[in-house]
């Protein structure tokens, strides 16, 4: 995993984090794009193993391009700049509920690592970045340029376009 994501996956002691149960919260926990980030969870937790994988190598061409590269150190300053840490924050839980353990093939049924309670709640499938770098990019549309934030979701438009969070 990149740097740049790892403090959202791993605690402090760079443990993996594990995932909270939800606190009460204000009725927008996500800031003024709450709807939006559920419709994106709530698709993302239907994807197929193949829109996954399709995801995850659309991504790894993705990162190693100098423009995503720049809009991922927008997007940093963005957050900071915007206070909407503590919204960055409560995507989190939610997140590693989805990306946490090993997901099995339909052909090749449950794995050793999916057999073990302790592997599942240590591990994040490969999924895990390209989806924290989507939700950010929804979390912080209003701040940064279109550019950047098409940027940043363009892994996922294919499987979960961006028109569909809008209903």
């Amino acid at each position: 995993m990149r740097s740049c994501y790892r403090k959202y996956f791993e605690n402090a002691h760079g443990a993996p984090r594990v995932a909270e149960k939800p606190s009460v919260r204000s009725a927008l926990p996500y800031g003024p794009f709450t709807a939006q980030i559920r419709r994106f969870l709530q698709q993302f937790a239907t994807l197929t193993l193949e829109a996954e994988a399709a995801i995850v190598t659309e991504y790894g061409v993705a990162i190693t391009l100098p423009e995503y590269q720049a809009a991922e150190r927008v997007l940093g300053a963005a957050i900071a700049r915007s206070g909407r840490e503590s919204e960055r924050d409560a995507l989190g839980g939610p997140l590693l509920q989805l990306v946490q353990g090993h997901r099995p093939s339909p052909d090749t049924g449950p794995s050793v690592a999916s057999e073990d309670p302790g592997a599942i709640a240590t591990s994040l499938r490969p999924i895990a970045e390209p989806a924290l770098a989507a939700l950010l990019a929804i979390l912080m549309q209003d701040v940064l340029s279109a550019e950047r934030s098409t940027q940043l979701y363009a892994p996922f438009e294919r499987a979960i376009p961006r028109a569909s969070l809008q209903q």
